[in-house]
């Protein structure tokens, strides 16, 4: 049997393979139309979309540097906006696990919190 086969899914090997993991975003069509998201004909919201992607797309596995987004005023505003509400579902609705994740990275990991964008 082959890794890749129809008998054995393809699954990292090595940790460069990593670096092909998630890199593709939802474009229009394949799971992003107008009508799910209001912004997505904005042409301001395209060009930040585009800005933090490509930072993302840029990063490797291997680099020294984990790149940080500068998020501003109003992205900073929408995540202490929503993520209270996010740990609340959480709480009500997410395993036992997660919520423990959730803590864990509340408390040791520098800016995961209410008042910054990890």
């Amino acid at each position: 049997m082959e890794v890749g086969s129809v008998e054995v899914p393809w699954f990292p090997t090595r940790i460069e393979d990593f670096d092909h993991i998630g890199k593709k975003i939802l474009s229009e069509g394949d799971g992003i139309q107008e009508s799910d998201h209001p912004s997505f004909r904005d042409p301001e919201y395209r060009k930040r979309r585009e800005q933090i992607t490509d930072l993302a797309f840029k990063y490797n596995i291997n680099d020294t540097h984990i790149p940080t987004v500068d998020y501003n005023e109003d992205e900073l505003g929408v995540w202490r906006y929503c993520y209270p509400k996010l740990k609340s579902l959480l709480k009500k609705n997410a395993c036992e696990e997660t919520n423990s994740i959730m803590a864990e990275m509340e408390a040791n990991v520098e800016g995961f919190s209410d008042k910054t964008i990890p």
